[in-house]
């Protein structure tokens, strides 16, 4: 104990740090308030039981949380809830899981061939995918030519994560100014960071524009607004409208990262249609959809909020269904994000009255737990061997137990509770697409965010993600909203007339869109039950 404070050493892989904090304080506020990073999936309301640490010296005695969500043997190795333990000693801290969210990468653009050494630059401009979980940047080059050249990528952690992983959990962290302002420096210091990366590593001193996207949420906390209407109905965002602006005026304070030549780069901030349809979409649609071609196009966000997009040639009806985290593994007892040691892909089959599993990991290392792609490949191969039914009941040996998926860590395992939170999430997305479709021929069907980049439909036939016809003519299309304002950048930057012209398209986009409430419809809740069995 330090002047009347206790003193908590910090161990993070081979770093030390050590912290002083007075009695009686919640060690996720100690954590928080000094910088050091620990992901809180739920936003610290002890709702997830994922932000464990383990005590060396100093264990608190376990609380209701620790009880409910730790088995005995993680109490007696002195582990608990860093977001309900309350300090009364000097400790001792093990960050066991903490730099698990540094190995998540954001899905990017592909890098295609670099300008050749006698190729010159006209202009230079960024395009940015702020995501719930990740952030991606492309980098673009215009030739003389007019031709446009992605000359290089970044991507990094979002670091609002140690606030909440997803949308809702960091509405309610925003619902205090302190709260709002700490998810604003986070995200807007993150930005700069990346920025700063990229130019720094092409030997640019300044761009001449950059275009921001990403979901309604991600852009009123990179702006400061009042995030609490998102969160409550009748769910009325600040503002969804193209921001035209100069870089100081997003980044704010957080320029200090970067070059003064930097402040003034226009900066572009792409508009939404809804509180639940944002930017991202929209820059999707514009990739991947626009011009309309009379065609009939089913467009699918796998995320947190299910956003979907139907174009019936003409007009374009949009709408989001809560599938929950399910497809980055969140929600699930053995779930990871995509970093190395996540099983991604699996095959089961049955040896001798005894099923056997044959898995393979990101980066070819030793299993730490499922990712979302591992986690919807597992159930459908439980349900292809009949070890779940088509009700998604477990058989009886795995019921009480869990199966597990992996040989070495009897720990990694899906168990009753994970299947049926599969269940509810694809039967959101189901539903939502058979609401918005309502029996029309669809032509092209096109997955995207960084889960559907590493979809394989046919390992995934029996969950029933989508009716036979529809998966039948899935593609993927990985980043789409990186692609929409990295495509959008580079028409801007061929002056005035094409910037009026491609602003009126994104408008066009946003006028002709309908958006369709789930809940209004009867007919939805009858195609969500239906949409449960697999």
């Amino acid at each position: 104990m330090k002047n009347n404070n206790l003193e908590i050493t910090i161990h993070i892989g081979r770093k030390t740090t050590i912290l002083y904090a007075r009695a009686g304080k919640i060690l996720k506020e100690s954590l928080v308030s000094s910088g050091v990073y620990v992901s809180f999936p739920c936003g610290g309301l002890a709702r997830c039981g994922k932000c464990m640490v383990k005590f060396i010296k100093g264990a608190p005695v376990p609380n209701s949380y620790d009880l409910k969500f730790l088995t005995k043997d993680e109490l007696e190795q002195g582990k608990r809830l860093a977001c309900r333990c309350i300090l009364r000693e000097d400790c001792e801290i093990r960050l066991e899981d903490v730099l698990l969210d540094k190995e998540i990468e954001a899905e990017t653009l592909p890098v295609g061939d670099k300008p050749d050494d006698d190729d010159e630059i006209l202009s230079y401009g960024i395009a940015i995918d702020i995501g719930t979980t990740t952030i991606a940047m492309a980098l673009l080059g215009k030739l003389y030519d007019g031709k446009s050249v992605l000359i290089d990528t970044v991507s990094g952690i979002n670091h609002q994560r140690k606030f909440g992983t997803d949308v809702i959990s960091r509405i309610s962290y925003a619902s205090d100014e302190a709260g709002r302002k700490r998810l604003c420096d986070s995200i807007r210091e993150d930005l700069a960071v990346l920025i700063n990366e990229l130019i720094e590593k092409n030997n640019i001193e300044a761009v001449n524009l950059i275009c921001i996207t990403g979901n309604t949420t991600m852009l009123h906390l990179l702006r400061n607004y009042d995030t609490s209407p998102l969160g409550r109905y009748p769910y009325k965002p600040w503002n969804i409208s193209f921001e035209w602006l100069v870089l100081k005026e997003v980044i704010g304070e957080k320029m200090s990262f970067l070059p003064k030549t930097m402040d003034d780069v226009e900066t572009v901030i792409m508009p939404g249609i809804s509180a639940f349809v944002g930017a991202d979409i929209v820059a999707g649609i514009y990739a991947f959809m626009y011009p309309f071609d009379g065609k009939k196009k089913l467009f699918i966000d796998l995320g947190t909020n299910g956003e979907m997009a139907f174009c019936d040639g003409e007009k374009i009806y949009v709408t989001s269904t809560a599938a929950g985290p399910v497809f980055e593994a969140g929600g699930i007892s053995c779930g990871v994000p995509s970093i190395n040691g996540a099983i991604c892909h699996l095959k089961i089959e049955k040896e001798c009255e005894e099923f056997k599993v044959r898995s393979e990991t990101i980066g070819n290392r030793k299993a730490v737990g499922v990712c979302g792609t591992g986690v919807l490949e597992a159930v459908s191969e439980l349900v292809r061997n009949e070890i779940v039914d088509k009700t998604g009941l477990l058989t009886y040996k795995y019921f009480d137990s869990g199966f597990a998926l992996c040989d070495d860590n009897p720990e990694i395992k899906l168990t009753q509770n994970d299947i049926r939170n599969v269940q509810l999430a694809k039967a959101a997305i189901n539903a939502g697409a058979n609401e918005l479709v309502k029996g029309e021929k669809v032509s092209e069907i096109l997955i995207a965010g960084g889960f559907g980049t590493h979809l394989d439909k046919d390992k995934i036939k029996y969950l029933k993600l989508l009716n036979d016809d529809l998966l039948e003519n899935c593609e993927t299309v990985g980043n789409s909203a990186l692609r929409g304002a990295y495509e959008f950048l580079g028409k801007c930057l061929d002056g005035e007339d094409s910037k009026a012209k491609e602003t009126k398209s994104i408008e066009n986009i946003i006028s002709c869109a309908k958006e369709i409430i789930l809940a209004e419809n009867d007919s939805f809740d009858e195609k969500y039950v239906e949409a449960m069995n697999f």
